[in-house]
């Protein structure tokens, strides 16, 4: 018989260093929020969680094991992951994997119902990123040469400050609501820049400093101009 557990587990700050047994297999119709421990793996995960899963701030190395499916948030930032594989593929709400190890997406989730982050990794390649965001994309402070692979189409913010592009080669095609490529060092070429951003466009603090005229040129820029 299928095991199944209706509302909210909390079992968070309890210092456990793996995920109790009981949770094994269980389909939880509520949100499961695990995070502050200090797993390293996730044995004994629930398969469902109708709404949010938490394991932010522990020391998982591996998502192994992830739930199939997610309805709501996955945050798993703050932990040691090298890598996504055998993450949950399709996430309802947000997917937060920032402050860990990553050097790529590869085997992150295909798809995601609003904000996508990974800001604050070690990221050489958006290669494994979802095409559309139904929200923000957070991809700041890392060591990103290029913006290809990444996601085409945004319908929140994209924000890639901090990281070793020289072009825009790779951003995506169409953003919502603000692009900002501000605080790349390297960045000398609007090569690549995306085709409209409905809202704000930032792109100052950069190894050649452009103007409003030739980001306008080149942009639909519905919004106002930080250069």
């Amino acid at each position: 018989m299928a095991k199944l557990i209706k509302g909210n587990v909390h079992l968070e700050n309890l210092h456990f260093k793996e995920i109790p047994e009981i949770l094994k297999d269980v389909s939880i119709y509520g949100s499961c929020f695990l995070s502050h421990n200090r797993f390293k793996l996730l044995n004994n995960c629930p398969i469902f969680v109708e709404y949010d899963f938490e394991i932010y701030k522990n020391n998982i190395t591996s998502l192994v094991g992830s739930p199939t499916y997610v309805g709501g948030n996955f945050d798993c930032f703050h932990n040691k992951l090298p890598k996504l594989d055998k993450c949950t593929q399709k996430i309802g709400g947000e997917f937060d994997c920032s402050r860990n190890k990553l050097s790529s997406l590869v085997g992150g989730p295909i798809e995601v119902g609003t904000n996508y982050g990974c800001s604050y990794n070690i990221l050489i390649s958006l290669q494994g990123a979802p095409t559309i965001i139904h929200g923000n994309f957070l991809c700041s402070n890392n060591l990103l040469p290029t913006l290809l692979n990444g996601p085409i189409r945004v319908f929140g913010v994209f924000r890639c400050r901090n990281n070793k592009i020289a072009s825009l080669i790779g951003a995506p095609k169409y953003v919502k609501t603000e692009f900002d490529a501000s605080n790349n060092s390297e960045l000398e070429s609007l090569e690549g820049i995306p085709e409209k951003v409905d809202g704000d466009f930032y792109c100052y603090n950069t190894k050649v400093k452009f103007t409003e005229e030739q980001i306008r040129a080149k942009c639909d820029v519905k919004g106002n101009v930080y250069v």
